[in-house]
């Protein structure tokens, strides 16, 4: 939720879409890059998997409620990217 608040207040949106397969979440994945969409992301029961990648994008690590999202900056806040 921190990585999302940065970004509305960066003036981002968000849509939420059902995709209840692994191909369906690749395609709308697909879709979003194609309207250059900072994010697509698969909410799984204990992960957050990010489906679009950036050329400077480290691996995803662990998460915790004190990190926020693993947002791949040096100071781990969204707001820097």
């Amino acid at each position: 939720m921190k990585a999302h608040r940065a970004l509305a207040e960066r003036g981002y949106h968000w849509l939420v879409v059902r995709a209840p397969s692994d191909d369906q979440a690749r395609r709308v994945a697909s879709v979003a890059r194609r309207f250059n969409a900072e994010r697509a992301q698969k909410y799984g029961r204990l992960i957050v998997e990010e489906l679009i990648e950036h050329g400077d994008d480290l691996p995803q690590v662990a998460e915790s409620p004190a990190r926020g999202l693993d947002a791949q900056t040096a100071s781990g806040r969204e707001r820097d990217r």
